[in-house]
């Protein structure tokens, strides 16, 4: 698979207030009225940095920002395939890929209050079950968690449908017609980042 360009921004430059209000302004329309619906800070200083990081990325490769558009599901697309590109954030960071084939990517902040054996029970397969069970130490098996759950969130932004076709990826056994990679992240250990692509012929 040729790996896509991965691009990285930390939302914690934004307390700057300064520096949140000139990038505010300075975003697409779109992206600067979704941040501005943000109800916490946290949130919209994330909103923020997703935001200038995609405008800025676009910008750079000559595109003109403003050209995106968002599907039923809410993925930025450009109009005629020209380029694609997937969105995540979590946890203060966010995080994008770029690439001339369908790309998606997802990034998780592995924490432990965050484990929920609930949500193994309702949304994970068997094979990623029994793998979790044979995996006795908790601080392995929290990071095989939140793994599975990257593979299973990046699936969905590559099909551009989110949640809805990322429920139907089993980790452990996937689909024949994607690849994933799991690239590092420069933020550290504690996030796990992953992309998914369709398998080449």
């Amino acid at each position: 698979m040729a790996e896509p360009e991965l691009y990285f921004e930390e939302a914690s430059r934004y307390l700057n207030e300064a520096l949140m209000e000139e990038t505010l302004r300075a975003l697409s329309p779109v992206r600067r009225e979704k941040a501005l619906k943000m109800k916490l800070q946290s949130a919209k200083r994330l909103s923020v940095a997703a935001g200038h990081l995609m405008d800025t990325v676009l910008a750079r490769k000559g595109i003109n920002p403003e050209r995106v558009i968002y599907g039923k599901y809410g993925r930025p697309e450009l109009p005629g395939n020209l380029l694609y590109f997937s969105l995540s954030h979590q946890n203060g960071t966010a995080a994008l890929a770029v690439s001339e084939k369908p790309v998606g990517v997802d990034i998780e902040f592995v924490q432990d209050k965050k484990y929920s054996d609930s949500i193994v029970r309702r949304f994970y397969f068997p094979a990623e079950k029994e793998a979790l069970s044979r995996t006795a130490d908790f601080d392995a098996k929290l990071r095989l968690f939140f793994r599975m759950w990257t593979v299973k969130e990046a699936y969905g932004k590559l099909c551009g449908t989110g949640i809805k076709d990322a429920l139907k990826m089993d980790s452990v056994n996937p689909f024949k017609s994607v690849c994933f990679s799991y690239p590092s992240c420069p933020m550290g250990k504690d996030y796990l980042v992953t992309v998914c692509m369709p398998q080449e012929a």
